[in-house]
């Protein structure tokens, strides 16, 4: 199991390596009004979540 997860993160650094980072934590974002109500369900209807990693911290 071990190696697939290992696997999987070169994947996903081969895949975001080109990428610029931004850092939006100082900047006023705002969502769709329907986005809470979308995730309500989508948790109300999901019992598996594929995370694609979309975390916060910054390399």
């Amino acid at each position: 199991m071990k190696k697939a997860y290992e696997q999987e993160i070169e994947m996903w650094n081969r895949v975001f390596e080109e990428c610029i980072l931004v850092d939006l934590r100082n900047l006023d974002l705002k969502v769709e009004p329907m986005f809470d109500e979308a995730l309500k369900l989508f948790a109300e209807k999901t019992t598996k979540i594929l995370d694609f990693g979309c975390g916060t911290e910054l390399v």
